[in-house]
């Protein structure tokens, strides 16, 4: 009976206090809702100058007025490599509609065998800008029996519509066809073994063509650089590599002894007929101007394949030139190389795509 008594006493008390808060609370006067910065003001007569201001490609411009407490962004020390005069700053706009599956940054690393690979292909300031895809693409592979590496790069000739899609469907082709025409030869690709993967992949990218032909109304069917390289997965010093190429993309090297870049594939100016783009063979019409080269791998080197929105950063007096030199000896984590490959510089406004390869593995105790 005590028990009742007192569980009641404190039930009643309780729902009292409770009581007296609510009626205090009702009583005392209402103070005015804060206004924290960067929220919407109550009132136009608190808005802050700007908020109504109109923004190209926005309703309205976001406020003005400062955020003191905003968080610093991450990684803030690092920033834009930059390769000579600063670029004027732009918009950044998304692709509409996006392609599935080719964003706007593709990057790769880690081993195969005993070479470590390091790859990223990045968009264009001018791809950025107009809100266009990147056009670049690539692949790295290996050949069925695990001898052989063989990598790919692609860059898609920007005056052709949808561009993009023929560089990815050269360099998913011709990986596949390398592969497949190794498969049992231990003495690498021949001439003949080239000019089938090549021709395969200039067959792929007319059906692409026939694909896309209901969207390209007036615009000129897509079409691609391409270079491909195939490598020992354990190389040896002085071990064959063999290149070969359509168009302007590079397969090149940084000397381990030198350290000077050189062209293991000469480029091919462009000529009369096939598509050139005023500057360079393409497939598929240019199957014709194949190039083919076997060089050796010597102790050291770095093997690369590059868009021209890369290599052209390398000429004589570019400070990427020396200052990858030096730093490129060894292979760099993920992030620096990409940041190494989306160099800024003003009047550099192209994809571009690298993919490197060092005669050792040096990913096997990754942090």
């Amino acid at each position: 009976m005590m028990q009742f008594l007192l569980a009641v006493l404190s039930g009643a008390c309780g729902a009292m206090g409770m009581y007296t808060l609510r009626e205090a609370q009702r009583q005392a006067p209402r103070s005015p809702v804060p206004q924290y910065a960067g929220a919407a003001p109550q009132s136009s007569a608190t808005r802050p100058p700007g908020w109504d201001r109109m923004a190209p490609g926005r309703e309205a411009a976001s406020p003005t007025c400062p955020r003191p407490d905003a968080a610093a962004p991450r990684h803030a020390g690092a920033g834009p490599r930059y390769a000579g005069n600063k670029p004027s700053p732009i918009a950044v706009l998304l692709p509409v509609p996006p392609l599935l599956g080719h964003p706007s940054v593709q990057a790769e690393s880690g081993g195969i065998g005993g070479v470590t690979v390091r790859a990223a292909s990045c968009r264009g300031r001018e791809h950025m800008a107009e809100g266009e895809s990147r056009q670049d693409a690539f692949v790295v592979g290996s050949s069925a029996d695990g001898r052989w590496l063989i990598a790919a790069v692609a860059d898609g000739v920007g005056t052709t519509f949808h561009a993009e899609c023929a560089a990815q469907t050269a360099v998913g082709t011709v990986v596949r066809e390398v592969a497949r025409l190794l498969k049992g030869n231990p003495a690498g690709p021949r001439d003949d073994d080239w000019s089938a993967a090549f021709g395969a992949a200039a067959d792929a990218v007319k059906e692409r063509r026939a694909d896309l032909s209901a969207y390209a109304g007036d615009g000129r069917p897509c079409s691609t650089t391409l270079v491909a390289l195939v490598a020992p997965v354990h190389p040896g010093s002085g071990d064959p590599v063999y290149c070969a190429g359509v168009g302007d993309s590079l397969a090149f090297r940084l000397g381990g002894r030198t350290r000077e870049w050189e062209a293991l594939l000469v480029p091919d100016a462009s000529g009369t007929g096939g598509i050139s783009d005023n500057v360079t063979w393409a497939l598929p019409s240019g199957l014709d101007h194949l190039r083919t080269a076997v060089v050796r791998w010597e102790r050291d080197d770095v093997l690369c394949l590059g868009t021209d929105g890369f290599t052209h950063a390398l000429g004589h007096g570019s400070p990427l030139r020396d200052e990858l030199a030096a730093e490129w000896r060894t292979p760099p984590d993920i992030m620096t190389f990409i940041r190494d490959v989306d160099y800024h510089r003003a009047t550099f406004n192209d994809d571009r795509t690298v993919v490197g390869l060092w005669p050792s593995f040096h990913d096997g105790r990754m942090p």
